[in-house]
């Protein structure tokens, strides 16, 4: 039996934005070949007329980027097909960064991170961990678990993604400590604070976390492809996380103590926050095939990132 998928959130705009939404891509739909025709007529002075023509195309690349009156992979075909129809590149040298291995690993990730996200699986390691007796009702190791749980997440899947499977776990807390005892104004005003505190360790979290990896956010495999074609220095899986492990580990203990002293909870221990979170994983369904195939899958991913740096590690060693 099929299972079901999960709903993606969807951002609802009011009238004017999307009349400004509309108009937008309107304007960018006729702006970038305007753009493209006047720089090939009147090229900038001191450019060779290749790199004019290449100057005509990433403008018209770059405005339909920023207004997308076509959607944004389109656009990232039309700059390359651009530079071989005007001669300014042959299709081999210029198509050839897609097939780039950085650019499979990035599909790949997004891949397992969307395989996650479809079948639940980022949700049941998150109510597994949160509603486990390590945690129990305390706000503070509340806190520290969904920073430590939205780093761990985003070592591996998209900072957004995580961020926005959590912030519904993290309100469902916040309305739990809100039904704690008789509400005063002094303790609705501490709730508030401390659910600032736990919504900014989720976005924190997910951002240090982020940094763990190669394939914790886009910008990390951008710089390790860039230092292997400018410098040629090779950066392993392992190497990396040799170096970033510890800095996100210090990151995201200092960002917990901030947070923590910032804004402090209003009760020490809640038996409503531990019921809640009890709640919701009880309320998982039994493990599916399709989570078990995307654990499968992710552990053998993992295995194949991680080995080939141990093997290279192990072999540079003096003692080798």
């Amino acid at each position: 039996m099929p299972e079901p998928e999960r709903d993606v959130p969807r951002v609802v705009l009011s009238t004017a934005e999307e009349r400004f939404e509309r108009r937008r891509r309107t304007a960018g739909l006729f702006l970038g070949p305007t753009a493209f025709i006047l720089l090939l007529a009147l090229p900038p002075a001191g450019l060779a007329p290749a790199a004019a023509r290449l100057a005509a195309v990433v403008a018209w690349v770059l405005i339909w980027w920023i207004t997308e009156p076509v959607p944004i992979p389109v656009t990232a075909l039309l700059g390359p097909a651009l530079v071989v129809a005007l001669g300014v590149g042959n299709a081999k040298v210029t198509f050839a960064p897609f097939g780039d291995p950085i650019i499979m690993l990035f599909l790949g990730g997004f891949l397992i991170a969307e395989a996650m996200r479809l079948h639940g699986l980022d949700r049941r390691i998150a109510f597994t961990l949160l509603g486990s007796r390590a945690v129990g009702g305390d706000p503070r190791r509340v806190l520290i678990a969904f920073a430590a749980l939205a780093a761990g997440l985003s070592m591996w899947i998209s900072n957004t993604a995580t961020t926005a499977m959590l912030y519904p776990i993290a309100l469902g807390v916040l309305a739990a400590l809100d039904r704690v005892g008789t509400p005063t104004p002094e303790t609705s005003t501490k709730t508030a604070r401390f659910g600032i505190g736990l919504l900014l360790a989720c976005a924190f979290g997910s951002s240090i976390g982020g940094i763990a990896t190669p394939v914790g956010t886009p910008p990390n495999l951008i710089a390790i492809g860039q230092l292997q074609a400018l410098a040629g220095i090779r950066i392993s899986f392992v190497q990396w996380m040799a170096i970033a492990a510890p800095l996100t580990l210090i990151m995201l203990a200092l960002a917990v103590v901030y947070l923590h002293r910032r804004f402090p909870a209003g009760v020490e221990r809640s038996a409503e926050v531990r019921r809640a979170l009890a709640a919701g994983r009880a309320g998982l369904p039994p493990l599916g095939r399709g989570e078990r195939n995307v654990l499968a899958a992710f552990a053998v991913a993992v295995t194949l990132w991680v080995v080939p740096g141990l093997i290279a590690a192990v072999a540079d060693s003096p003692q080798a």
